[in-house]
């Protein structure tokens, strides 16, 4: 079945609940023996490795939804779309070699 959802609830109508990644993370962690890690571990591997592979850090906290603070948030208005589909793409291709 299409869902918008990358990680969709039982009835594809809407995302799972943080708490259920949680439980998903403890479970695979618990089952594999492996050292603590939490699902936000994610988001920071994606900006560490992304920029160890020359992207920019901006488009890479844009990527995580972040604001960029101070004043390049009030002057500087741009999503930098093409750059982070780029990044993205990037993504994809390091995490599935």
């Amino acid at each position: 079945m299409f869902t918008q959802f990358v990680f969709p609830s039982g009835s594809y109508k809407k995302n799972i609940s943080s708490q259920t990644v949680n439980k998903l993370c403890r479970l695979i962690r618990d089952r594999k023996s492996m050292e603590e890690w939490i699902a936000h571990d994610f988001r920071r591997s994606l900006t560490t490795i992304l920029t160890s592979h020359d992207v920019a850090l901006h488009v890479s906290e844009k990527m995580l939804g972040h604001s960029l603070g101070g004043v390049l948030e009030i002057y500087n208005k741009n999503e930098w779309l093409p750059e982070q589909q780029e990044a993205y793409d990037k993504w994809a291709n390091l995490i599935l070699k």
